[in-house]
């Protein structure tokens, strides 16, 4: 089960690394201050050692930042949404995998 810890170089998390740097550095989101503190957590949130926590984390940060600012928010931040949100559903059925084949 590699993909339920996420190690550093798991290929979800290599999708995930890129995904935040195409995140828009042009001016207009530059001077934004809520939008620069969320490329800043999210950027420390990969530092995190359990990714799955970490994804879930950057998964809200982003769900209240699109809420406040669903009409300027730039389409990588959504599509980086999106990915975390598949990622968070896969880590929550791998969870319950080990149950429903006694494993323990």
């Amino acid at each position: 089960m590699g993909g339920l810890n996420m190690d550093r170089g798991h290929k979800d998390l290599n999708e995930i690394v890129a995904l935040i740097a195409k995140l828009p550095k042009t001016q207009k989101f530059r001077e934004d201050p809520d939008f620069k503190a969320l490329c800043l957590y999210l950027k420390s949130e990969l530092q995190e050692d359990y990714m799955p926590v970490a994804i879930n984390n950057m998964s809200k940060r982003i769900s209240s930042y699109l809420m406040t600012h669903s009409y300027s928010s730039p389409k990588e931040l959504v599509n980086l949404q999106k990915e975390l949100l598949k990622l968070n559903t896969k880590q929550n059925s791998l969870r319950h995998l080990p149950f429903l084949f006694n494993i323990y």
